[in-house]
């Protein structure tokens, strides 16, 4: 099975919960919807190492597959930015047109 993950407003908790699975040996297959450089910068902070592979598919294979979609304004951890509502809703939209595609079985928000 294959899960969708957003990460929501990517000041939240949301880039921190897809790092963190990320660490887990048990993980099941999970695609995240991110901007790979948030999730890069989001890690040095939490002084941990992640692998990121940009791609359209879940893999279980100790990387974090990301579904890649940038950014166009700055993030700051905990400081919420009305600019990054065209992110979130990206996400969302790119996330459920994956279900519908079947390439993931399920969705879930950070």
């Amino acid at each position: 099975m294959s899960i969708a993950f957003t990460l929501g407003e990517p000041a939240g908790i949301g880039p921190d919960l897809a790092i963190i699975y990320a660490q887990q040996k048990a993980r099941k297959n999970l695609l995240v919807f991110s901007d790979p450089d948030l999730l890069i910068r989001r890690a040095k902070k939490l002084n941990l190492s992640i692998k990121i592979k940009e791609s359209d598919v879940a893999s279980a294979q100790g990387e974090i597959c990301v579904f890649p979609i940038k950014l166009k304004t700055s993030v700051e951890a905990g400081t919420l930015n009305p600019d990054n509502s065209h992110f979130v809703l990206e996400t969302l939209n790119s996330a459920t047109q994956s279900c519908l595609d079947l390439k993931c079985n399920a969705l879930l928000t950070g």
